[in-house]
């Protein structure tokens, strides 16, 4: 089985990673491949069971085997501003980069978002083990509600932050990419979660900067700022 995980940034795609890395490990020799090419990802799997990919920016060829139904693939979704609030706080990138990185996800995602799962940002954060059941039962029918809550208890939010918070760049099982540095198995990165109640972007961003937001991302959004994906997918 392939499964692309290709949320938007800071919208809880690692999560959804983690719960589907431990799902597939549990039924055979797992992969998992950070990249944008398809390609690559077959190749450096080689011979697994089971192939997990993380990306942000999948190819053509992930759209064309999504599309087909060749692969799975899981989208967990932020309000935009809020995603680029949590990025550039995060990072510490600009507003013009992060909202050109954001705008190129979401005008991906719109073509692709009826053949996916889609799961909302709100779910992850307040309710995960909805969100963890939903994408259990996508990935294997089998999955049971023992199985799912185990996996919730693993990765829930105080227990991400606890890991996360203690990462060292100096250690060898973590992967330092400069502006981060991330668990190579979980691909938790440090200050994965800076905080335990997560901010909206008018607590962290200035008026001017949501209202420049808002009109790069006019035709993607609606006035109030909300990307209404239910509307285009399943």
């Amino acid at each position: 089985m392939i499964v692309l995980i290709a949320g938007m940034q800071r919208s809880g795609s690692t999560f959804s990673f983690n719960v589907v890395r431990e799902l597939l490990a549990a039924r055979g020799s797992t992969a998992t491949i950070a990249t944008n090419s398809t390609v690559d990802a077959l190749e450096e799997g080689g011979a697994c069971d089971h192939l997990i990919i993380k990306s942000h920016v999948p190819d053509q060829l992930a759209d064309i085997l999504i599309r087909i139904g060749a692969i799975k693939c899981i989208c967990t979704i932020r309000k935009p501003q809020d995603a680029i609030s949590s990025w550039m706080h995060v990072f510490g990138f600009n507003l013009l980069e992060t909202v050109a990185m954001i705008k190129q996800w979401l005008r991906w995602h719109e073509k692709i978002c009826e053949y996916v799962l889609n799961i909302g940002y709100e779910n992850v954060d307040r309710y995960p083990v909805f969100a963890v059941y939903r994408i259990c039962r996508y990935v294997v029918r089998d999955a049971s509600i023992a199985e799912c809550l185990k996996i919730w208890w693993r990765y829930r939010k105080s227990e991400v932050k606890k890991r996360t918070d203690n990462l060292s760049s100096a250690d060898p099982d973590v992967k330092d990419i400069g502006f981060s540095y991330y668990d190579k198995d979980s691909f938790f990165h440090r200050r994965h979660i800076s905080v335990q109640t997560s901010k909206r972007a008018e607590d962290l961003l200035s008026g001017e900067e949501l209202s420049y937001i808002r009109s790069e991302l006019r035709d993607l959004t609606d006035s109030v700022g909300n990307y209404n994906w239910r509307s285009r997918a399943r």
